[in-house]
């Protein structure tokens, strides 16, 4: 899309290159912690490995600018998604979560907006901040550079099963060395990799979290403490979270739609102050390339495809048809 469907085609007006926003739910997709994992069971360590992922530079230098970065697990639905700090019966449910579950629900889920940690700061910041949270973990740096602890190196391995991530998570690895994290990437074959995500034998892996706006029961397969031993779950993360489980069952047995939002805006923010994920990036806009001879309503369903928009609300358009054909008969623009 950056770099193709510039062509004289495109220039003279035949062919249409046009964003459509919408607000779909985006969801998260990151790098997912395993914190069954001993050193990923630390949040401060949680914490310090997602501060030092660059968005910025990855987005400008890797994807030409083209995408927003994910804020949290229900992102880009203005409905669905937690803005600014908590008021109203968010804050009180969470108030009441803390109280109850103690560090199930993290301070900063009160004090702070949701979004990856040092979000929107310089990485050179970041860096010297996750350095100095890791100082206080009791992993020291060593002459190599590498921090550790009772002898053992903090190393985590990422799985990967398609080598476009590759690239992606190189300039990763090397932010993670300037903290002491020795990241080893390894490419599998898809079917060993499978195996090794079905019995959760991984430090980080990639992984998506597409969400519907009538979220329900497979909450329990994402974050639910009972799916965190369940082979072939996909609560990847290995969350054993109590506040989470209580959260989820108000979202399961949700009677309106304002409870059902209130819980889910309260789950998100807990699931995003713990820092199980590295967030990566959506697009809030679909893109198409089209004749210039179909023409459609002003305004787009915002919550369905654009492709589905088109086959149910576009038409041929006969006028700009003839048009077209006689502006390509003599060569000239639309």
């Amino acid at each position: 899309w950056a770099l193709d469907y510039k062509s004289d085609f495109v220039k003279k007006g035949y062919y249409i290159r046009a964003k459509f926003p919408h607000k779909r739910v985006a969801g998260m997709q990151g790098y997912v912690m395993n914190s069954r994992n001993e050193a990923l069971k630390s949040r401060k360590i949680r914490a310090a490995v997602a501060m030092v992922f660059d968005f910025e530079w990855s987005n400008k230098n890797l994807f030409y600018g083209q995408y927003t970065r994910n804020d949290c697990f229900f992102d880009n639905n203005p409905e669905m998604k937690s803005k600014g700090l908590p008021t109203g019966e968010v804050k009180s449910l969470l108030k009441t979560l803390r109280k109850k579950y103690g560090k199930a629900v993290p301070k900063t889920a009160l004090t702070k907006p949701v979004g990856a940690p040092g979000q929107g700061i310089p990485i050179e910041k970041n860096i010297l901040l996750a350095n100095k949270l890791l100082d206080t973990t009791g992993w020291e740096t060593d002459a190599d550079g590498i921090r550790k602890k009772n002898g053992k190196p903090l190393q985590l391995t990422l799985l990967l099963d398609n080598p476009q991530w590759q690239r992606i998570s190189e300039p990763f690895k090397n932010n993670l060395k300037k903290i002491g994290v020795n990241l080893k990437i390894k490419l599998m074959q898809i079917a060993e990799y499978e195996e090794k995500v079905r019995k959760f034998q991984y430090d980080m892996i990639v992984a998506s979290y597409p969400q519907s706006r009538s979220t329900g029961n497979e909450q329990r397969n994402l974050w639910g403490s009972e799916s965190a031993s369940l082979q072939g779950s996909r609560n990847y993360m290995g969350i054993q979270n109590p506040a989470i489980d209580e959260l989820i069952d108000m979202i399961v047995e949700a009677k309106t739609r304002e409870s059902l939002m209130i819980a889910v805006q309260t789950m998100d923010r807990v699931l995003t102050h713990q820092f199980y994920i590295v967030p990566h990036w959506y697009i809030s806009y679909d893109r198409v390339v089209y004749w210039n001879k179909i023409s459609g309503p002003n305004k787009n369903a915002s919550q369905a495809n654009i492709l589905n928009n088109i086959l149910e609300w576009w038409w041929f358009d006969k006028a700009k048809a003839e048009r077209l054909n006689s502006a390509r008969a003599v060569n000239k623009s639309f």
